[in-house]
C-alpha cells in the first residue's frame, strides 16, 4: 500500500489514469449521494437567507439584488445534483462542481459588492462556502481552488477599496480568516481522500471466496464452474490473490520417506 505518498498529492488526481478511474468509479454511488445531500443542505441555507432578507426588504431595499442571486442559485443547486446523478461520471462531477463553485463565488462577490453587509455576515458566508466546498462536495480540493482564489481576491479588493468604517478596522483580520479557513479545509479534504484511497487499495488486495465449494472426498480437487476438477491450490490462486509455496509436513515426511523423512 502506498502509504508514503505525500498528502498534497491527494488534492488532485495524481495517480495513473486507469487506477484513478477505478478509484473514482468505485465511490461514484456514495459521491452522488454526498453531492445530493450537500446540495439539499445548501439549498435550505439559501432559502433561510432569502427569507431573512425578505423580512428586512422594506427596511433595506438594497437587498433585492442579493435575493435574486440567491433564488438563481437555489434553482442551480438542484439542477447540478440532478445532472450529475443522471450522467454518473467522475469527469462530469468534477467539471460540474468546478463551474458551480465558480458561479457561486461570482454570485457572492456581486452580492457583497452591491450590499452593505456586516463584517460578521461576510465572514460567515465565505467561511461556509469554503468549508462546504472542500468538505461536503465530493471532489479533490484542486477543483475548488479557482473558485476560492477568485472569492478571496475579490473580497480583498472589496474590503481594501471600501470607505466603510466597520470594515476598515477588521479587513486584514477578515482576509486572514479566509486564508485560514481555506488551508484547514484543504487539509481536511486531502486527509479524507487519502483515507478513502487506502481503503480502496485494501479492498483491491482482498478477494474472498464464498458459498459452497464442491470438493472431491478422495483427491481433494475442486470442481470449477466449467465442471472440471482442479487442484485446490490452482482453484484458490485463480479466485483470490493468494500464492502457494510447497513443503511437506512431518507426518507425510515419515509416511512417504520413513526414517529418512523423520530425520
Amino acid at each position: 500500500m502506498n502509504s508514503d505518498i505525500p498528502l498534497w498529492h491527494f488534492t488532485y488526481n495524481s495517480r495513473p489514469s486507469a487506477e484513478e478511474k477505478a478509484y473514482r468509479e468505485h465511490f461514484m454511488d456514495s459521491d452522488i449521494k454526498q453531492l445530493s445531500s450537500s446540495v439539499y443542505v445548501i439549498t435550505a441555507f439559501l432559502a433561510a437567507l432569502t427569507l431573512f432578507d425578505l423580512l428586512r426588504l422594506s427596511a433595506e431595499p438594497g437587498l433585492l439584488p442579493g435575493i435574486v442571486v440567491k433564488i438563481i442559485f437555489f434553482i442551480l443547486s438542484l439542477g447540478v445534483a440532478r445532472f450529475c446523478a443522471r450522467m454518473r461520471r467522475p469527469a462530469v462531477l468534477d467539471l460540474s462542481v468546478l463551474l458551480y463553485t465558480l458561479l457561486y463565488a461570482i454570485g457572492i462577490l456581486i452580492s457583497h459588492a452591491i450590499n452593505d453587509y456586516s463584517p460578521a455576515r461576510i465572514t460567515a458566508v465565505i467561511a461556509v462556502f469554503i468549508y462546504t466546498g472542500h468538505i461536503a462536495l465530493p471532489v479533490y480540493a484542486g477543483y475548488l481552488l479557482p473558485a476560492v482564489a477568485l472569492l478571496i481576491v475579490g473580497e480583498s479588493a472589496i474590503l481594501f477599496t471600501t470607505d466603510r468604517a466597520d470594515l476598515l478596522l477588521d479587513r486584514s483580520v477578515l482576509v486572514l480568516l479566509f486564508v485560514f479557513a481555506e488551508l484547514i479545509s484543504v487539509l481536511a479534504s486531502a486527509l479524507h481522500q487519502r483515507s478513502r484511497y487506502k481503503a480502496f487499495q485494501a479492498l483491491g488486495q482482498v478477494k474472498m471466496l464464498s458459498g459452497f465449494l464442491p470438493i472431491c472426498a478422495g483427491c481433494k480437487k475442486i470442481r470449477n464452474d466449467d465442471g472440471y476438477y482442479q487442484q485446490i491450490e490452482q482453484y484458490i490462486s485463480a479466485h483470490s490473490e493468494a500464492k502457494f509455496t510447497h513443503g511437506i509436513c512431518p507426518t507425510c515426511a515419515q509416511e512417504f520417506y520413513g526414517e529418512i523423512g523423520k530425520n
